[in-house]
């Protein structure tokens, strides 16, 4: 997540979307992706609402029309979470000036073997995350909202929730957080 400081109080440099397959079961439907995205879009620049019917064709259409018109405007950097969980079609041939396309995606995947070959791709491989670095996650997240899991020997739920095995996301850890903090009691 980027944060700016509250002495800060310039427009930021870019814009940002980010986008996570992992968010919902329809999350991972091409269509999805394409509606969030020009949603967003048209938002960007006070554009009416997307309509609920629009095709996939249309969706495709206007979606790489916007990303033709940004480098007039402020840049934009786009991240995909789990976007190999998606068809790639969607991925424009030429990234356009003024857009940052970030995607995340297995190392075995297809996707990422297509990327790696294309021009300009720059791949960042990141290893899992390791155990103090998943508890620094889940306790900062929990100590916005005034919460904190039991580490004690007896009952220690931040060790049950930092051994599930979706523990290595930090998505799945936050999506977590997001659901704990509507408990007042950690036991269910």
């Amino acid at each position: 997540a980027l944060k700016t400081s509250v002495k800060n109080k310039k427009a930021p440099l870019c814009d940002v979307i980010s986008y996570s397959t992992d968010a919902s079961q329809s999350a991972c439907s091409i269509v999805q992706l394409l509606r969030c995205l020009v949603q967003w879009l048209r938002n960007r620049k006070d554009d009416v609402e997307l309509p609920p019917n629009t095709s996939y064709k249309d969706l495709m259409t206007e979606f790489h029309l916007h990303l033709n018109d940004l480098n007039k405007e402020k840049p934009l950097a786009l991240f995909v979470d789990g976007a190999d969980r998606i068809h790639d079609e969607w991925i424009p041939q030429q990234i356009p000036k003024g857009v940052c396309l970030v995607l995340s995606v297995t190392s075995e995947s297809s996707l990422q073997n297509t990327i790696s070959k294309r021009k300009g791709a720059v791949s960042f491989p990141l290893g899992q995350l390791s155990l103090p670095d998943k508890k620094e996650i889940v306790q900062k997240q929990l100590v916005e909202f005034g919460k904190k899991l039991s580490d004690s020997a007896f009952n220690n739920q931040l060790q049950t929730l930092l051994m599930k095995k979706g523990s290595v996301s930090p998505l799945y850890l936050h999506l977590a957080c997001e659901e704990l903090k509507n408990y007042a009691s950690f036991e269910k």
